[in-house]
């Protein structure tokens, strides 16, 4: 004799059915408890900083002449040479 089994009367479907009503009450109540994010008002943006400060023309020329005084100094002097 063949038996039919209907969703009412199996009871691992009712089983599985409760266990699916379980997980989606309990991502429902987590979702509720999760903070609402509204959009703030943007301030105007602020240009970034550069990752590097860019030379100015004093700055070059300051390195520049410190480099000509470190390599005069350890250079023979221009007294002895002739031109």
């Amino acid at each position: 004799m063949a038996t039919s089994y209907t969703s009412s009367s199996n009871p691992r479907t009712e089983k599985m059915g409760d266990v699916l009503d379980a997980l989606s009450s309990g991502i429902a109540k987590t979702a509720a408890k999760e903070p609402k994010f509204e959009p703030q008002h943007l301030s105007p943006e602020v240009p970034a900083k550069p990752t590097r400060q860019l030379l100015t023309e004093t700055m070059l020329a300051d390195r520049w002449v410190c480099s000509v005084a470190r390599l005069s100094a350890g250079a023979p002097s221009a007294k002895g040479r002739s031109t």
